[in-house]
């Protein structure tokens, strides 16, 4: 009926988008450090929780089909076009 997208591909699309955006920012910033790190202490006995980065993997996959989405994010212009592609 409508021609735009499926809200939960736009959600994807721009959480991808947003990862791109952290991924080229400064080794020393605190997203990109947050991105990276890991969380100390014991985690409850059961099915671990799904992590913002292993959401991001699985959406580079699923939506632009790359398995190394931090190097094709280092390129913006490749990153951006990627991205754009998958919107429509």
């Amino acid at each position: 009926m409508y021609k735009d997208v499926c809200l939960s591909t736009y959600i994807q699309i721009n959480r991808l988008k947003w990862a791109g955006y952290i991924i080229r920012m400064e080794d020393h910033s605190i997203p990109n450090k947050n991105l990276g790190g890991s969380v100390r202490g014991k985690w409850p006995v059961g099915k671990p929780h799904s992590r913002w980065k292993d959401n991001i993997k699985k959406d580079a996959f699923d939506m632009l089909h790359i398995w190394n989405w931090k190097s094709v994010a280092q390129i913006r212009q490749k990153w951006r076009k990627n991205t754009g592609v998958a919107m429509n």
